[in-house]
């Protein structure tokens, strides 16, 4: 699992980068595959609106995902642990 997050001063156009993302794996990501996206836990940080999608898949099926997306447009956690107990009922 990895989680992709991006951050603008203007929530909308945080929004609307984080849908942009989204669009841009729908046509290749499986159903369960993208999470999100969704307002941070903490949603705004120094100033700037942060929204969420988390990535779920083999690091194969991951890295073809991540392929797809221009990286300048997002930060990758490799690793979000924290995001473990938000998706356990």
């Amino acid at each position: 699992m990895v989680k992709l997050e991006v951050r603008h001063r203007k929530e909308e156009r945080a929004r609307e980068k984080a849908f942009a993302l989204l669009e841009a794996l729908r046509a290749e990501a499986e159903e369960g595959e993208v999470l999100g996206p969704a307002p941070a836990p903490v949603p705004r940080v120094k100033g700037h609106y942060v929204f969420h999608l988390l990535l779920r898949g083999s690091t194969e099926r991951l890295a073809r995902l991540l392929g797809l997306l221009d990286r300048r447009q997002f930060r990758l956690d490799p690793d979000p642990f924290h995001f473990v107990g938000l998706l356990e009922d």
